[in-house]
């Protein structure tokens, strides 16, 4: 009777044990600045399986030409996502703009600037943090807002690369850089309050496209994300978090 009883029990588990098994998973993998965005989409979408993983776009990408087994890759911006469908490891007709980034450049500490102008124009500063723009396209941008102000010039050698927006941020919020040049989702994410927004027309767009990789593993609950993302509930997350979206 005791062995009838552990085989019924076992017999009970098996179920359990092989959904588990066939559990889908996917790994998303996402610009850093946009993570905080796709956190929340990811936790409203409500299916279990969806694996983040984030860092800058030039890296991220680096990782899926190299055979990282991603699924999806949130970039912060077109280039990518159109050079992985160019080489068909995206898949063309899955690619569109999730949403559109802003710059912001604050400090930690209050300040007494007026404008940005103001800003850029202080000589004592030592150091401002931007996002490395050969790998991250904030920072690209952000070299692109200094250039069409005429400031560069005036910041070269004062300019100090983060990996990221995230690793820009923190230079700043841990003394290393007075100021920095960031994503305005990053400001709204931190609650700061001592920020100028930089005019769009002051750097070139920032669009951020999403791609589905032609290696994934588990197409259905990729694809079932993908159309999550298309949504008008996707889109009033998105520009809850600072950007705008087409």
């Amino acid at each position: 009777m005791k062995n009838i009883t552990y085989i019924l029990f076992f017999l009970l588990l098996q179920p359990l044990a092989t959904k588990k098994l066939l559990c889908e998973e996917i790994y998303v993998a996402v610009a850093s600045n946009f993570r905080p965005a796709i956190e929340r989409i990811v936790e409203e979408f409500g299916e279990e399986g969806v694996n983040i993983i984030s860092g800058s776009s030039g890296k991220l990408y680096a990782q899926i030409v190299n055979g990282a087994p991603y699924d999806i890759f949130i970039s912060a911006d077109q280039l990518r996502p159109n050079i992985l469908v160019e080489n068909n490891l995206g898949i063309k007709d899955s690619q569109f703009t999730i949403a559109i980034g802003r710059l912001a450049i604050f400090t930690i500490n209050k300040f007494s600037y007026n404008d940005l102008y103001d800003l850029l124009g202080d000589k004592e500063i030592k150091f401002m943090a931007v996002a490395n723009p050969a790998t991250a396209p904030y920072g690209k941008a952000s070299y692109n807002f200094l250039n069409n102000l005429d400031f560069y010039d005036e910041w070269e050698g004062r300019i100090a690369h983060g990996e990221n927006i995230n690793h820009a941020f923190t230079m700043v919020s841990t003394g290393n850089a007075k100021v920095g040049i960031v994503s305005l989702s990053k400001i709204l994410e931190k609650d700061i309050t001592n920020f100028f927004l930089v005019p769009d027309d002051l750097h070139n767009p920032i669009f951020q496209d999403v791609v589905l990789l032609r290696n994934s593993k588990d197409k259905k609950l990729a694809n079932s994300l993908m159309d999550y993302l298309r949504s008008e509930k996707a889109k009033n997350i998105i520009e809850k978090f600072g950007y705008t979206t087409k």
